[in-house]
């Protein structure tokens, strides 16, 4: 009996987390899994749901995400033996992408049946990007720490212009303004790849 109590209750309370956190998406939902910090990472969608597959980008932004800070965008499409077309979107923060946070939409028929991945109403970012590119630069070669980079070496960039037919082509660093998570934080950021 106490079994059955506690499990009716962690029940309950996950559901109450749940619809605190996702009051407009829960009233679109059959089924919902949750993920080891007990977040959702997994909802299917009742079967009278009618969200077409070109809605599906709005539908994520409007119905998980409540202040207009974040939004998604499409970065591919697959299509399945199954008749299934996969959507993965990247999550943005006033623009900048969320570093590896993803949500996977999974259509059928050409109207969604499930999403997984991020499901959560993302903070907003802690900081802002208050170091210059440059300055951003300065501290990621310090950690690296190297004693030669890729783009010092001027012949090799030379003969990738040429074989790319690019004559822009660099190896040298370029900050991308991304926003990280870090223990439970979001945070403001430049990647650069060195």
């Amino acid at each position: 009996m106490k079994k059955s109590f506690a499990s009716l209750f962690a029940f309950l309370l996950v559901q109450g987390l749940f619809a605190q956190s996702n009051d407009k998406l829960l009233s679109y939902v059959q089924e919902t899994l949750y993920g080891g910090s007990n977040e959702v990472n997994f909802v299917r969608l009742k079967e009278t749901s009618s969200i077409s597959q070109g809605e599906v980008g709005a539908f994520i932004s409007a119905t998980i995400f409540d202040k207009g800070i974040n939004q998604v965008a499409e970065l591919s499409r697959t299509q399945d033996e199954l008749g299934f077309t996969h959507l993965k979107y990247g999550i943005y923060q006033k623009g900048y992408l969320l570093a590896n946070k993803l949500i996977n939409a999974h259509c059928k028929n050409g109207y969604l049946i499930s999403l997984n991945g991020d499901l959560v109403n993302l903070q907003e970012s802690q900081n802002g990007f208050d170091l210059t590119e440059n300055a951003a630069l300065q501290y990621a070669l310090a950690k690296v720490n190297a004693k030669k980079y890729k783009w010092e070496n001027k012949e090799e960039e030379a003969h990738m212009r040429e074989a790319l037919n690019q004559a822009d082509f660099t190896y040298s660093p370029v900050g991308k303004k991304i926003i990280f998570e870090k223990e439970g934080k979001l945070y403001s950021a430049y990647q650069f790849n060195i």
